[in-house]
């Protein structure tokens, strides 16, 4: 290996760590917003309920809660079944697909929605029954079913409005996005309060008022399909029902922890009332409320990473996937360090929005929150693998964190420390904080297996499988920050080339080619003062090369692509329309903000 190639190689670690960091930074504030935007909207409807319509329609709202959880529950395994799949697609150039995927999944959203509005507004009553308003709690059966069946008809806004929302990021349409949940959120907060202070209406019109939201939300977000150069567009040809199984089979562990939280709040609320008393139960539950509030950053970045990592999954590039995995844990351990020293030292603050009138439960309430906060760093990080680990497409690992860090380790300490040796209550909290530290060494011991020695770098807690991707000594990857790097670039791929067998003639090809395209970037990318690079990756394989360019600039038009390739001035460009007559396959696209172009030669 010559001095100059090693040089480029190192200076690579350099090249993966910003576009990466640039996508996570991204993505995460759009997700960052959305779980506010609905953390911020169900927790004024709880507290518009509870302090303006009275006790009884509050019970109510808490029986039909369920149903809430179970809709974003099935949105959630959709969305991120969706993302992981379109971005492997798209990440492996394969973007025909990637369209089926989204019309199959848009078609069987619609199909779930429609059977959903069904139930609920023709069967409100047989589903209020079944969540509890019979028997002693007969007379909550009105308000259950008339916020169900209010809720009913919006459902079909809510999963639309979901499921587009998952390909708006794939498209690069953040602010569209934040434009669609924040409009959401004031719809629905200002309707709350009109439906209390001014019509003083019931449940059905609290809940009404929420699907009023929902299709605000869905006609805005329906309004991206005006949007040109979308990647994700309806392909009707071709369409595969498997697409559904596969989405749902990605997604499942988004799925699984929706369940297993519930699994696990059940159990422990139950625990809770045999070694303590109702109080208890309280405080745990202004604990979840809390933690799933005050954790929206992170729950923000693990969103991120599932979509990088399903990106990295489909190019198949081993070193992008250690360097994900690395700054995933570094912001996740900054992030939650900030979140548990937050919760700590505001837990009385944070407790007595819940419970400023009874001492007793905020006493109990702030002891919780602060006991909780010790396992904010283990649970961030444990979730950052969780996501990477779905986004990868390694479902089964995945599954396992999820369930062993949701509920197994947890429930287990809890009950053993709680009921087994009756300590006292504050180390049925550190159970929380206890198992997820044991969900950190399970991870090492499953990577010290898969690797056969102790994990000291981030590359050991890939997880990738086997086969994945080229060879590290068959792939080149370089950074191009100014025309001089540009240039160096050229003359290192040359060799790169010829050193894997390529003829002389066609190794300088792709070496012009490659400084032309970046010189076109630079040019007219280049210019707007920000910091921008270009990510050039030369992989060899079997039956040839293949030269993946990637750039942080503006959205470059693939027309205005086409047209420099095709210049009236046939000395123009030279390397580019040689290589482009030689090209096997050429795929341009837009997608997480980025502009990407791939040449098969």
């Amino acid at each position: 290996m010559s001095e100059k190639r090693h040089k480029w190689l190192e200076r690579a670690k350099d090249m993966d760590d910003r576009i990466i960091r640039k996508m996570l930074r991204g993505t995460m504030l759009v997700m960052v917003v959305t779980v506010l935007s609905t953390m911020l909207g169900m927790l004024v409807d709880g507290i518009v309920i509870g302090r303006m319509l009275g006790q009884t329609y509050m019970s109510a709202y808490g029986l039909a809660n369920p149903v809430f959880n179970l809709l974003i529950a099935v949105n959630g395994i959709l969305a991120a079944g969706i993302q992981v799949r379109c971005t492997h697609y798209i990440g492996s150039g394969k973007f025909e697909r990637a369209k089926q995927v989204h019309t199959v999944s848009f078609i069987v959203a619609a199909i779930i929605s429609i059977i959903f509005l069904l139930i609920f507004v023709f069967g409100a009553e047989g589903v209020a029954m079944l969540l509890g308003a019979k028997g002693k709690n007969a007379a909550l059966l009105p308000e259950v079913a008339g916020y169900l069946r209010g809720l009913g008809f919006g459902v079909p806004a809510l999963m639309l409005a979901f499921i587009i929302n998952s390909f708006m990021q794939i498209d690069s349409d953040r602010t569209r996005t934040i434009i669609a949940v924040v409009t959401m959120t004031v719809v629905n907060i200002t309707g709350d309060f009109l439906v209390a202070l001014v019509f003083h209406g019931t449940l059905f019109e609290m809940a009404f008022v929420t699907t009023i939201s929902y299709y605000v939300a869905l006609i805005i977000a329906l309004t991206h399909y005006l949007k040109k150069n979308n990647v994700l567009t309806f392909f009707f040809r071709g369409l595969r029902i498997r697409d559904v199984w596969d989405v749902i089979r990605y997604g499942a562990p988004s799925g699984v922890v929706s369940f297993s939280v519930m699994m696990r709040n059940i159990v422990m609320n139950r625990l809770l009332l045999l070694v303590a008393t109702s109080v208890a139960v309280a405080a745990f539950s202004i604990q979840n409320t809390l933690t799933a509030a005050t954790n929206a950053i992170s729950t923000g970045l693990g969103m991120a990473v599932l979509l990088v990592a399903g990106i990295i999954a489909g190019e198949k590039d081993r070193v992008s996937a250690a360097n994900l995995v690395r700054i995933m844990t570094i912001l996740g351990f900054i992030i939650a360090l900030l979140e548990a020293l937050f919760c700590f030292f505001f837990a009385e603050t944070l407790a007595s929005i819940f419970a400023a009138d009874d001492p007793r439960l905020l006493d109990e309430a702030t002891y919780c929150v602060k006991i909780y906060s010790f396992g904010y760093i283990g649970n961030v990080l444990n979730s950052m693998m969780e996501n990477y680990a779905q986004g990868m497409g390694r479902v089964k690992l995945a599954n396992t964190l999820v369930v062993l860090d949701t509920f197994i380790y947890c429930v287990s300490i809890a009950w053993i420390l709680g009921w087994g040796f009756s300590l006292p209550i504050g180390f049925i909290w550190a159970s929380w904080a206890i198992g997820e530290v044991m969900v950190l060494i399970t991870t090492v011991i499953m990577a010290w297996k898969r690797n056969g020695h102790i994990p000291q770098r981030a590359a050991d807690f890939t997880f990738l499988p086997e086969p994945f991707g080229v060879e590290p000594e068959n792939s080149v990857e370089f950074t191009i920050y100014t025309t001089d790097d540009m240039h160096a670039c050229g003359m290192a791929v040359e060799e790169f080339c010829e050193s894997h067998g390529a003829e002389d003639s066609l190794a300088k090809k792709i070496h012009l080619c490659i400084e032309e395209f970046s010189g076109n970037v630079i040019k007219y990318g280049f210019t707007d003062g920000k910091k921008h690079s270009i990510d050039v990756r030369v992989i060899w394989h079997d039956d040839g090369f293949t030269i993946r360019m990637r750039d942080d600039c503006k959205a470059f038009d693939p027309t205005q692509w086409y047209e420099i390739h095709h210049p009236e001035d046939v000395t123009k460009n030279i390397g580019i329309r040689m290589v482009m007559g030689l090209a096997k396959d050429v795929q341009y696209v837009n997608t997480m903000s980025l502009n990407n172009l791939v040449i098969e030669v």
